[in-house]
């Protein structure tokens, strides 16, 4: 909000457009607050989160001993690939949720959308779309301003 003084009283009083906080990691991967665009969902999470769970998946895969199948035994990973994943998954649901929120509020959804995956069938499916693939509000929205603006 802003106005012009005109000695000891405001007069034309005017709205300003909602403008976006720069961009920081700590707001990106922690806070629930704000709007986050396609392009940073994509290129600043999931991009680099599938390129960090296809080496951790892949050591843990790695490390299972498909021999014991064959002699009837249970296959079982290493210990460490275990912990590996294990720590990934805790590591990664947080900022994973809260970059979802922001993808939500993008689309001018509050965070309880993403309960809509648990839908049979079509839930998942509509998250998926709505999230990942669709634009989000053009302009400023009750979440904040257009990242894109």
């Amino acid at each position: 909000m802003d106005f012009v003084a005109d000695e000891d009283r405001a007069r034309d009083i005017y709205l300003l457009a909602l403008q976006r906080a720069p961009f920081t990691w700590p707001w990106f991967l922690l806070s629930l607050n704000g709007r986050v665009s396609r392009r940073e969902f994509w290129l600043k999470y999931q991009v680099p989160l599938f390129i960090l769970y296809v080496f951790v998946a892949g050591w843990f895969f790695s490390s299972i001993d498909f021999g014991a199948i064959a002699q009837g035994a249970d296959p079982h990973a290493s210990p460490g690939a275990v912990l590996a994943m294990t720590v990934f998954s805790l590591l990664t649901f947080w900022p994973g949720f809260a970059v979802q929120v922001k993808r939500c509020h993008d689309r001018d959804h509050s965070a309880w959308f993403l309960l809509v995956a648990l839908i049979p069938f079509i839930g998942g499916i509509w998250l998926l779309v709505e999230l990942w693939f669709l634009r989000g509000t053009v302009g400023d929205n009750r979440f904040g301003a257009d990242p894109l603006a």
